[in-house]
């Protein structure tokens, strides 16, 4: 899963540099981002995941200088727990799909640092293979496999250097609050720590392009 999307990534970003402009104005109307990081679950979600990766891709098309519309799409693996050789629980996978608005507190016209903070809503795919079981025989038998859908809302801060006029590279985090209903987590998490909210804190570098 992950090399997959490491693959498309690269292969993302390579395109959208080969497609831009030889030169654009500071200001840009769109900009295009892709990152990769680390995703840190918290909270309840921290008892039975532990860290994993994240990759994300979004769109930002600026109506004002300083004000524009965000859509987004984002994935956090997370790796799960074992527990004393017989519980072992499985990697889950949150994907993020939403929209809302991004601010530049600086001016997007400077050459200098810039910072940006953003703030949305959407929906959360929660997926994750069968969990593993043992029994008394010493087999595994395989627990049904979990699918989830929920609402979330999300935030976020960039903090860029200017590479050129057309691309930007910078530090950012973000905050995921998925809204989960207990009985249905209790299937993955196996009673153990079942969640009625999922918080993730995916860190990493993003590639902004300005369009």
């Amino acid at each position: 899963m992950i090399s997959r999307i490491r693959t498309f990534l690269m292969l993302a970003v390579a395109s959208a540099l080969v497609v831009l402009p030889a030169s654009t104005q500071a200001q840009s109307t769109w900009d295009l981002t892709f990152g990769a990081g680390i995703a840190n679950p918290v909270s309840d979600l921290n008892d039975s995941w532990g860290i994993g990766a994240n990759v994300n891709v979004a769109g930002t098309y600026w109506f004002q200088d300083r004000l524009g519309f965000r859509l987004e799409t984002s994935v956090d693996v997370l790796s799960g727990d074992n527990f004393d050789s017989t519980l072992d629980l499985p990697d889950l996978n949150l994907w993020h799909f939403g929209g809302g608005l991004e601010y530049s507190v600086t001016d997007r016209a400077s050459d200098a640092l810039s910072v940006i903070v953003n703030g949305g809503g959407g929906l959360t795919w929660m997926d994750g293979d069968a969990t593993k079981i043992a029994t008394t025989t010493g087999n595994l038998n395989q627990s049904t496999s979990f699918s989830e859908v929920y609402g979330h809302l999300n935030g976020g801060l960039s903090v860029g250097w200017p590479l050129s006029d057309n691309i930007t590279i910078a530090v950012n985090g973000s905050v995921y609050v998925a809204f989960a209903d207990k009985t249905d987590t209790a299937t993955i998490a196996q009673g153990i720590s079942p969640f009625d909210s999922a918080v993730t804190f995916p860190v990493g570098l993003t590639l902004r392009l300005h369009l």
